[in-house]
């Protein structure tokens, strides 16, 4: 019996999949794009033209800590409140929408504990940024149609993606790319962000700003 949830596109696609997209790879390309890279930091409280600082080892910064900051925002001439971001990606493609179970899902707890580590650290703002890439392509069988996720695999999606374990001032977003038709990734396509919980603002230790002040110094 042919699955109800899926008929295969008459032709393979010509394009790459944007799931396909490695996640620092995929934050590099929507920091380089003016629009998309306002989206990074289009959130109340932050800054408006920022340098966006990516994968910076923490095992020089205070505290000596294991791991990374995926993501640093940080104001030119405002180091002290720097925004550390810790990004996962949940990937929707073709055999997705067969087995209807959203690929990396099952990492989000070990997401939610590298972000509780920022909080420790004492970044002034802390988020988690979920992005959830969509290639519906073959699922649209060809139709133009801006159409991604499934109910179903929303609600799989939702009900995983909480800010419960989250250390409380910990900002949480969700951010949505879909590749509906067969054009490259990141270019026709649809998407958005929903805020699950806005990060909420502390005094960051001396010593962590003069760190992030170098990492500054160390891009000019």
């Amino acid at each position: 019996m042919a699955d109800p949830y899926f008929d295969p596109a008459p032709n393979p696609p010509l394009h790459a999949s944007l799931a396909a997209i490695p996640e620092r790879e995929l934050v590099r390309q929507l920091g380089a794009a003016p629009l998309s890279r306002m989206d990074l930091h289009a959130i109340a409280g932050m800054p408006k033209n920022p340098l966006l600082l990516q994968a910076k080892s923490l095992r020089a910064a205070p505290g000596a800590v294991n791991g990374d900051v995926d993501l640093l925002i940080v104001e030119r001439g405002a180091p002290q409140a720097a925004v550390a971001v810790e990004i996962k990606r949940v990937k929707v493609h073709a055999p997705t929408f067969r087995n209807r179970t959203p690929n990396k899902l099952h990492e989000y707890k070990k997401a939610v504990a590298q972000a509780n580590q920022l909080a420790r650290v004492g970044f002034g703002q802390v988020y988690l940024y979920v992005f959830v890439v969509v290639d519906s392509r073959e699922h649209n069988r060809g139709r133009v149609t801006y159409a991604g996720l499934t109910s179903e695999l929303r609600a799989a999606i939702t009900a995983v993606i909480s800010p419960k374990d989250l250390d409380p001032r910990i900002g949480l977003a969700l951010f949505e790319l879909i590749q509906p038709m067969d054009f490259p990734p990141l270019s026709i396509g649809a998407g958005g962000i929903h805020l699950e919980r806005l990060a909420t603002a502390t005094e960051q230790p001396t010593d962590l700003t003069r760190w992030i002040a170098d990492l500054v110094s160390s891009r000019s």
